[in-house]
């Protein structure tokens, strides 16, 4: 918490004040990101507080309060990656939730997806750490409904990461299931992703489902 502060701190001296909110956030990306490439903890817990600020700041801010709260959802998601405690992918998943319902489908569709994403994967690891059929279920149907909304918008960076969500969860389904079709089904969205990172510019998968 005192490092974010100071990192804070730092981003008033630097940014003009209605830029600190978004800086914030893009600082928050990094020390998570750097924090879940090399396992350190101490970035993790850095990111999650520079997250939980800005969560703070966009009280009440059309337009920022979804991206606040996708960003808290992803701070504490990767902690839980890392930890039994179950109180992580509880609030993960409540902040993607929020995220979503704050997150106009029909205007900000691929921003939806985005959050719809995140709200997915939480679901899901709550799910196969109970063993929650339903709730993998639900899983499955949200990751599948993000998907679709890349699909529309096209959204190339991010289709190989949907594909290859919703073939893992598929495959817990289909575990939890002992369903052959249902991992068939997941056999073809992961090697879809595995295409589609191997030939990044040069074909477009649509939805096959």
């Amino acid at each position: 918490a005192a490092a974010a502060q100071r990192l804070i701190a730092d981003l008033y001296r630097q940014a003009p004040a209605d830029g600190v909110f978004w800086a914030t956030g893009s600082l928050s990306h990094n020390w998570l990101a750097k924090g879940d490439r090399t396992g350190d903890l101490f970035r993790l817990g850095v990111g999650l507080q520079l997250a939980k600020r800005n969560v703070e700041k966009a009280k009440g801010k059309r337009g920022k309060e979804a991206a606040s709260l996708h960003a808290l959802g992803w701070g504490h998601f990767r902690v839980a990656e890392r930890s039994s405690n179950e109180r992580h992918l509880l609030i993960s998943r409540n902040a993607f939730y929020a995220a979503v319902e704050k997150t106009n489908k029909s205007k900000e569709l691929q921003s939806w997806s985005n959050c719809a994403n995140g709200l997915g994967l939480a679901m899901e690891q709550i799910a196969e750490r109970t063993s929650d059929l339903d709730l993998m279920h639900h899983a499955v149907s949200m990751l599948r409904s993000s998907l679709k909304a890349s699909i529309h918008v096209k959204d190339q960076d991010a289709l190989k990461y949907r594909w290859n969500n919703l073939g893992l969860a598929l495959t817990k389904l289909g575990e939890l299931k002992e369903d052959s079709l249902v991992l068939l089904e997941s056999i073809n969205c992961l090697e879809t992703a595995l295409f589609l990172k191997k030939n990044r510019k040069n074909h477009w998968i649509g939805n096959q489902h």
